[in-house]
């Protein structure tokens, strides 16, 4: 639809976005979003977490589970940065919760995270989005209360949107819209 708008595009960790996006290393980033104020922000959709557990562990035979009921069992995380069990991890910035979560292993793959979940090595968390990827012996269950995340895209306050982005960013919502739209 654009043949003349070439861009470059990196796989990095929300706090590695942010950083290069403060320094100008990056005209738009696409993450999870709060509520920082140092960027414009664009929210695209938003993403339901769910716990995962193996099929037969107890934890599968209910709907839903608290954030409570996961600290009683080993927690896999999701690391960012350098891997240290003594940092907190991806669920653990995102659920803000006064629990403790009990953890087993950290490590950076999704897939790798699931695999450890399905050996009965322990528990974690994914959203939706990140399931929907993976063929995975995993069985997600809504948190009571639900858990959602924004993921959206994020501009320097001070920077006038290149027009490349610009087109970018409407080639992206015009497909998260149609993408959302056949599903329901």
């Amino acid at each position: 639809q654009y043949p003349d708008i070439k861009f470059s595009m990196q796989e990095l960790e929300s706090p590695a976005i942010r950083e290069m996006l403060a320094e100008g290393r990056l005209d738009i980033g696409i993450c999870e979003i709060g509520s920082d104020s140092s960027f414009r922000i664009i929210p695209l959709l938003r993403d339901e977490i769910f716990a995962i557990v193996p099929p037969d562990h107890p934890l599968s035979r209910h709907s839903r589970v608290t954030i409570r009921e996961l600290a009683e069992y080993p927690f896999i995380s999701f690391a960012i940065g350098e891997t240290s069990l003594n940092s907190p991890g991806w669920p653990e910035m995102m659920l803000k919760q006064a629990v403790r979560l009990n953890i087993a292993y950290s490590c950076k793959d999704n897939l790798t995270v699931f695999k450890i979940v399905s050996l009965h090595l322990g528990l974690s968390v994914s959203s939706l989005l990140i399931m929907s990827n993976y063929d995975s012996d995993v069985v997600p269950l809504h948190f009571d209360p639900p858990i959602f995340r924004t993921i959206g895209i994020l501009h320097r306050q001070d920077e006038k949107m290149l027009p490349a982005a610009q087109a970018f960013i409407k080639c992206l919502q015009e497909h998260i819209k149609s993408t959302h739209a056949a599903k329901e």
